[in-house]
C-alpha cells in the first residue's frame, strides 16, 4: 500500500529503540484521531470504518512513522488540512478530537525535546509541509469541557482489555470508546453486537459538544422496539395532556421561546 504521509520526530536523541512502546502507541492513535476526525467531518456520508489510517513503516529517521490508507484521497486531504493549520497557526473549524490528537504530539515534543515534522508521502520531498516545535501547545486553542451524568444507547462492538473498555456504536457515523470496571466488562460481554443502554459520567467538549470521555457506571435494561412503538408509549404516558394542541410546530416553538407554560 502506497504511503500517504509521514510524521518524523527529530532532535532530542529520539529513535525507535528509545521510545517506549506505550508512547509509540499513543502517537499512532493520536495521529489516526487527528486525521480521521477531519476526514469524517468533511465527508459525513462515509462510514467511520471506511476511514483507515494505518501505520506501514517505522524508520530510524530520528523517529519516522509512515502511514497509508485504503481511502488515500480523503485521508490525504485531511492530512494536508492539518499541515496547513499548523503552518498558519490557525485551527478554526478543526474538530475537537483532532485538536486532542495534536496535543498528544505536542506533549511528546516537550517530553523528548524534539520536533514533529509533517511530510507528504513522496520520497523526493526535501522539506516538510509543517513542523511543530517544543512549546507548540501554546498555539492550540484551550480546551473547555462540560461534565455530567447521562445515558447513551448503542450497539456493543467490542469489550475487554487489560484496562477494560467498551466500543459502542451510537449511530452510523459515531463510535465512542468507554471505560468501565472488570465486572461490568464481563457483564457486557454477554451483550456483544446487541443494543444496550449505559448510564455513566460523561465529558463533552464545550466547543462542538462532542463526547470526549464516558465512564460506564450501570448497564440499563433496554429493548430497541422502534420509533413507532416509542411514540405510542409516549402518547400513553401523556394521558391525553396534549390532545387539545392543534398547532404542534407552533406549540413546540413557543415552548422553546419560553412563551408556553
Amino acid at each position: 500500500m502506497k504511503r500517504i504521509f509521514q510524521l518524523r520526530f527529530t532532535g532530542g536523541g529520539v529513535q525507535p529503540d528509545v521510545v517506549p512502546a506505550r508512547e509509540l502507541a499513543e502517537l499512532i492513535i493520536a495521529t489516526e484521531d487527528a486525521i480521521s476526525s477531519i476526514a469524517l467531518q468533511r465527508n459525513p456520508g462515509l462510514n467511520p470504518d471506511e476511514i483507515v489510517v494505518g501505520l506501514v513503516q517505522v524508520e530510524s529517521k530520528s523517529l519516522g512513522l509512515s502511514f497509508a490508507s485504503s481511502s488515500p484521497d480523503v485521508v490525504g486531504s485531511a492530512f494536508r488540512e492539518i499541515a496547513d493549520s499548523i503552518t498558519r497557526r490557525s485551527f478554526t473549524g478543526l474538530p475537537a478530537k483532532s485538536l486532542r490528537g495534536l496535543r498528544v504530539l505536542a506533549d511528546f515534543n516537550n517530553t523528548h525535546n524534539c520536533r514533529a515534522q509533517f511530510w507528504n508521502g513522496e520520497t523526493t520531498t526535501r522539506q516538510p509541509l509543517a513542523e511543530m516545535d517544543v512549546g507548540f501547545e501554546s498555539f492550540l486553542p484551550e480546551e473547555h469541557f462540560i461534565r455530567g451524568e447521562t445515558v447513551i444507547y448503542g450497539k456493543i462492538e467490542r469489550v475487554g482489555g487489560v484496562d477494560p473498555k467498551v466500543r459502542v456504536r451510537l449511530s452510523e457515523h459515531e463510535v465512542v470508546s468507554c471505560r468501565l470496571d472488570e465486572a461490568l466488562a464481563i457483564e457486557l460481554g454477554a451483550h456483544l453486537y446487541t443494543e444496550v443502554g449505559l448510564r455513566g459520567q460523561a465529558t463533552w467538549d464545550a466547543t462542538d459538544h462532542s463526547l470526549a470521555y464516558f465512564r460506564v457506571d450501570e448497564i440499563l435494561q433496554f429493548e430497541n422496539r422502534g420509533a413507532a412503538e416509542a411514540a405510542l408509549t409516549l402518547k400513553d404516558a401523556a394521558q391525553g395532556a396534549y390532545d387539545a394542541v392543534k398547532d404542534v410546530p407552533g406549540y413546540v416553538r413557543r415552548l422553546r421561546e419560553g412563551d408556553e407554560k
